[in-house]
């Protein structure tokens, strides 16, 4: 049924009655996103009829739900074919929260429940929109948990974890009288555990508005921007983890579960070409290691009011640059997972340049150009004596 039409039937079907449906079209399925598994669809227009039957020898069940299991989600990742049917017992239920998603102007209403199976095992459903206001907050604190049946829901895979989310297409039942939830309510009959709160962290926004305003330039202004400058020397970083502070306005937050909100910590990031007699790579140093050598804080170094993030002060190229020293580093994971072999600074000390070691420090090179190809290094060739490599995690 097209959505401008479903206005004029909603006055004349009401659920739980039956019908009979004259007048209509068939259609194959979608080749995603289907409420159910059928091969056909029927398609609803102005000139479809109903008529109301008021003596049906069949019993027609009310619900019809086609369930699938917690453990069973992994594959519904990969195939959308048809939309997920879940059922489960409700332990936590949060707030509602409101964020922007993508370019809409208005926010969305959002909501997180917790639901559990018959074999234990948990799992996080996200309502948006209307699907939201399903279950409200009265839920929370509950004595008895309900069982909750969700229809339509998506699901997708971030970060090795499945995603359950509600669809346009998604309904919400609390406790409906059908066997199934009677057998679950009497494999928790024992469960006299309350709904609690599930505290539902959520990230400064800023509306489309002002994100398209935020670092606006001109096409004089964009083509002035040196694209040649050396990587950053220093970000704004989490007290707790040390990982990059998204930046919302005058408000800084951390990404990480429970660090939220947080005080910029300016931490040291330096990018140094290392090379010996055999060949060359790049290092990455960050925060202490980079402060012992120098003595001194990026705050003391940016106390003058000059934050430019990609000009080096004197002290760091004066310590480093043209150096020699012996490096402790260790593969970053990160990096391997996605192909990419970098190597992070665990510790780092400069030798006098009588010394016997053979690596050499230098700023990292502007960006290559086609005339300038890459230097190729033989990854099966040893790492030299000086170069100590630690353990990958």
């Amino acid at each position: 049924m097209a959505k401008t039409e479903s206005d004029s039937f909603d006055s004349n079907i009401k659920e739980g009655n039956i019908y009979k449906i004259s007048d209509f079209t068939v259609i194959r399925s979608k080749h995603s996103f289907n409420t159910v598994s059928a091969p056909c669809t029927i398609t609803i227009s102005r000139r479809t009829k109903f008529t109301e039957l008021h003596m049906v020898e069949d019993k027609i069940p009310l619900y019809y739900f086609d369930f699938t299991d917690f453990e069973q989600l992994q594959p519904r990742t990969k195939n959308n074919f048809i939309l997920t049917d879940i059922i489960g017992l409700v332990t936590f239920v949060s707030k509602i929260t409101k964020i922007y998603v993508s370019n809409n102007p208005e926010q969305v209403p959002k909501r997180n429940i917790e639901l559990k199976n018959t074999r234990g095992f948990t799992l996080t459903v996200t309502l948006w929109g209307n699907c939201a206001f399903y279950v409200d907050d009265s839920l929370i604190g509950l004595k008895t948990q309900p069982i909750l049946i969700l229809t339509s829901t998506t699901v997708s895979e971030f970060n090795g974890k499945n995603i359950i989310a509600t669809s346009s297409a998604s309904k919400a039942y609390l406790d409906p009288d059908i066997p199934m939830v009677a057998e679950m309510k009497a494999h928790f009959q024992e469960s006299v555990e309350p709904v609690a709160e599930l505290e539902l962290y959520q990230r400064p926004q800023l509306s489309p508005t002002e994100q398209e305003n935020i670092n606006r330039v001109n096409i004089e202004q964009l083509l002035a921007i040196d694209h040649k400058k050396f990587p950053v020397w220093y970000y704004n970083a989490c007290k707790i983890c040390l990982k990059t502070l998204l930046e919302f306005g005058p408000i800084y937050w951390c990404e990480t579960a429970n660090h939220r909100e947080q005080t910029p910590f300016l931490c040291y990031k330096l990018l140094m070409n290392a090379e010996d007699d055999i060949g060359r790579t790049s290092f990455l140093a960050f925060g202490d290691v980079v402060e012992k050598l120098l003595g001194v804080t990026v705050a003391r170094l940016t106390v003058s009011g000059k934050k430019d993030k990609y000009v080096l002060p004197e002290p760091i190229q004066n310590r480093f640059l043209n150096q020699t020293a012996v490096f402790t580093v260790t593969a970053i994971i990160k990096g391997l997972e996605h192909g990419h072999l970098s190597f992070r600074v665990i510790a780092c000390r400069i030798m006098d340049q009588a010394a016997t070691s053979n690596i050499n420090l230098s700023l990292p090179p502007p960006p290559k150009t086609d005339s300038q190809p890459e230097k190729q290094i033989n990854a099966n060739q040893p790492p030299p004596s000086s170069l100590t490599m630690s353990q990958i995690p």
